[in-house]
């Protein structure tokens, strides 16, 4: 079960870590790098209402949180592809709200997290 609230599954990251903690964090601190730039780039595309563009960059970050074991950010990324897929723009910033939201809590427990010693 979570450790961190339910944004971030420690026991599941070491585990498709192959069972390293220390290769879980090191995924863990890539994807907590690379988040908010692909956030801005699935917000940009989005803005432009370039559906290819924001569908590869949600998958992008549903692809991120499911190698790093971040569930629920998988499905939030999941469920923005499928408001793209809509081509509802209401919809897809609605759902992009609820994925900002889910990015800034990985981003807060990561970071709690991250500053510990791997177990």
């Amino acid at each position: 079960m979570s450790q961190s609230g339910d944004h971030l599954d420690w026991e599941l990251s070491v585990r498709l870590a192959g069972g390293s903690p220390e290769l879980a964090r090191e995924m863990l601190e890539m994807l907590a790098d690379a988040l908010p730039e692909q956030m801005r780039t699935l917000e940009a595309a989005a803005a432009d209402q370039d559906l290819e563009r924001a569908r590869d960059a949600a998958h992008a970050i549903r692809g991120a949180a499911a190698y790093c074991g971040v569930p629920r950010l998988q499905l939030a990324a999941r469920v923005v592809e499928e408001a793209v897929d809509t081509g509802e723009p209401t919809l897809v910033a609605a759902e992009m709200d609820l994925l900002r939201c889910d990015v800034e809590a990985l981003l807060d427990a990561c970071s709690g997290r991250l500053k510990r010693s791997p177990e």
